[in-house]
Formats: structure tokens, sequence, C-alpha cells
């Protein structure tokens, strides 16, 4: 029996990434992304299990013409900016969007003044928090000299995409980054059993994230959790990372969630199998029922910055008891609202940035006034999500929305989800 078609997109052909209509049929409570390649035949893709309304969350599904450019049709201004200083990196995960299957003996290929180039275009783009990433940058011992660069050319927010390795192991070398003004860090965090990381990193890491994340307090820098969730390898830990991450706030400002994407080396399915991935909503069942005391059902909201389908993104207090008090409402709450640039990156800088806690704060009472505006300088909780789009779920609709963008030599600014799409393998 036939699907119940809901809407149209443009997308990508899984195998030989030529861009093709494809559309959302509905099977019961779940929903898969169905499109034909005139050369490789049929693919499909699970997009929602069923655990949440999908015609609710996903409120305008769109269409998209035929002759849509993928590449063309981003319209949303740029909230995030990701510019790539290395293609090297000190570890060689399972699970990684770069597409070098030898990045320990990749080059450091981006000189600096190419750099510097790339972080003038970002902030002719305006002010986005700009992310440093990779590989892995911290392989650059030049780092506060490009941080320090993003500085002075008016970008306030400056965030560090690492695996922590370094700054676990090199206190001076963070404080360099802090001094030269690094804004927070953005650090994969898979679980607390070091056989997640065997599985998904092939390396034992807790003890360095551990470590990591102490630095971080040393240095009074903010400290976002980064899990990358693998069915079967780490979503049952999705609560305990919650926990965790909660108990050592206020450096850690909160969990930002990435279910894994087929794309880079984790691209490895067959284009001929219905591709099941983990869904935003099988992760907000999870949130919900592996923390039903700190996370209430409906708590989560879609992301303000983005399409309703790319992630959530959700604020809490933390209470002097240890538990979290919210969610917090924007004015801007609406599940169908876009909010701009400017006010999310705001938004964001404010509750990923560490705040020293005055003598005294775990005694606010935040049912005052008073004592919640002080709580919530220092004490602000994010748990968050990003579900990025892979060439089997590739959907012009959501790329229109994009706030994360990469910059490139050939094509400028281009959205985040394009700039690492790859055929499955």
């Amino acid at each position: 029996m036939g699907g119940e078609v809901l809407g149209e997109a443009m997308s990508l052909c899984p195998s030989c990434m030529r861009q093709i209509p494809g559309r959302y049929v509905r099977y019961g409570s779940q929903v898969l992304m169905e499109k034909s390649c005139p050369d490789c035949g049929e693919s499909s893709a699970v997009v929602w299990n069923g655990f949440e309304d999908f015609s609710q969350w996903y409120l305008d599904l769109g269409e998209s013409a035929a002759d849509c450019d993928l590449f063309g049709c981003c319209e949303q201004e740029v909230s995030f900016a990701l510019v790539e200083v290395t293609s090297k990196c000190d570890s060689a995960c399972s699970v990684c969007y770069a597409h070098d299957d030898s990045c320990q003996a990749a080059p450091s290929n981006v000189s600096f003044l190419e750099i510097c180039r790339q972080i003038d275009a970002i902030a002719d783009a305006g002010n986005p928090i700009l992310q440093i990433s990779g590989g892995e940058p911290t392989v650059r011992n030049d780092l506060p000299d490009i941080i320090e660069h993003a500085k002075s050319n008016g970008l306030d927010t400056v965030q560090l995409n690492t695996n922590g390795k370094r700054i676990a192991s090199d206190l001076d070398y963070l404080l360099e980054l802090r001094d030269a003004g690094l804004t927070f860090v953005f650090m994969g965090f898979d679980g607390l059993d070091d056989g997640i990381y065997l599985q998904l990193r092939n390396e034992r890491l807790l003890k360095a994230k551990l470590a990591a994340i102490e630095n971080c307090a040393e240095a009074e820098l903010g400290v976002v959790l980064v899990p990358t969730i693998v069915r079967g390898v780490n979503d049952s830990q999705i609560g305990s990372i919650i926990r965790f991450a909660l108990d050592k706030s206020p450096v850690v400002r909160g969990v930002h969630f990435q279910p894994a994407a087929l794309m880079g080396r984790t691209g490895f399915a067959d284009p001929a199998s219905p591709v099941d991935h983990f869904t935003l909503d099988e992760l907000m069942e999870a949130i919900y029922s592996q923390v039903p005391d700190l996370v209430r059902r409906g708590d989560l909201a879609p992301s303000h910055c983005d399409h309703p389908m790319c992630g959530f993104h959700t604020s809490y207090i933390k209470a002097p008891d240890g538990t979290l008090a919210g969610p917090l409402k924007r004015e801007d709450s609406g599940a169908s609202t876009v909010v701009s640039a400017r006010a999310n990156r705001d938004f964001i800088s404010k509750r990923w940035t560490y705040t020293r806690p005055k003598p005294g704060s775990d005694k606010l009472d935040i049912s005052t006034m008073g004592g919640f505006l002080e709580r919530v300088k220092t004490h602000s909780f994010t748990i968050s999500a990003m579900a990025f789009l892979d060439a089997t779920n590739m959907d012009s609709n959501r790329i229109r929305r994009c706030s994360l963008h990469v910059i490139t030599d050939d094509r400028g600014l281009i959205p985040f989800c394009l700039r690492y799409a790859t055929p499955l393998r």
C-alpha cells in the first residue's frame, strides 16, 4: 500500500550526487524521503520515526521546483560561520564528516595568511559566531594568532571545535587561547564509557575529556559537550551525558547532540536499502525517557534560527538544588518563528559563555526576580541538537533556512551540510 505524500524538496542522489527531486511520504507514523535517480534508481531514508507529531513539528514542508539549485537557494542570514584551519587531526575516528581517510598524515595545508583572508571574508558577512574547526584545530601552534586576528576584525564570539586532547594536557596553551579572545569551547563528548570511544574514535579518550573540562574550569572558559549519537553505540547514554554535564555546570554550559549523518567517513551504507537515521524525534524521546525528572515532555522546541527539522534548542537554569528550572521562554517562541542572525548569536553567546558566580550564588532564591536574574547570568544550561543533512535526506527547504555556513575558496560561504555531503560508499 502506498504512503501519503506530504511534500516535496530538491535533494541529491546518494550514489551519484545528481540534484533530483525528493518527496516526503508517510507510512503510518514513520516518514521517509523517497527519490528516484534516472541513472542510479530508487533510494529512501527515514527522517521521522513517529515519537512526535511530524505535522506539528514540521509546519511548512513547502515545494521546490525541479530546476532548483541547492547551492543557490540559501536565504538565511549567517549566525555561525566555520573556518577550517587545518586538514590534519591527531585522532583517527571511524565517525567523522571529514572526507580524508588519512587525516593524521594530512599536512596543515592552510597558511596563516589564507586563514586571515577567509576570516576577513566572514567578517564582511556581518558578525557571526566564528567556529574554528578542522581537522583538529589545536594541532596548530599559531591558533592564538588566528583568534587574535578574528577579534581584531570585529568578530565578537569565537568558538573552538575540538576533540579536547591538547587542551586536556596543555593548560598553558588553553590559557593562550583564552587570552587571545577565545569565547567558549565546543568539545566532542560521546559518553562516559571508554568502550564508546574505542568504537567511534579508535582510542580511549574519557580521561582526556574529563581533564579538558577541568582545564576549562581553571581557565574560566565555558565548554559545551557535543555527543555524536550512533544507534546501538551510545544512544543509551543520552541521559547520563545530560546528568554529567549538569553536575559540571556552570563550566559546562550545556549539551549539543548531533545524530550521526552519513557523510565523510560515516558515509558507508547500501544505497539500495532504506537509510535508518537516528532521527530528531527519536533523540527527543530518548531525552524524555532517560531524564524525565529533568526534562519534561514538551520542553524541547524547534530551533529558532534553522528549519524545525534541523534541530532544537532549549535553555534552562541550573537551580541551586541541582535540578533544571525552566525552560526559559524567549519572546520569539513560536515554533515557526525565524529570528535574526544577530538575535540568535547574541542569545547563544550569552548562554555558552562562562561568567564567574558570585559568592553565595548557590543560596539564591530564583523564585524572586533578583535571584532569577543573577542566577541566569552564571548558571544557564542548554540542551540542543543539530540533525545534519546528508545525501540521503538532503532538503532544499532546510538548506534555505541554514544558519551554519562554511567558508570556501570557490563558493564563499555555503551551508555546512552541502560542504560535507558525500556519496554513500
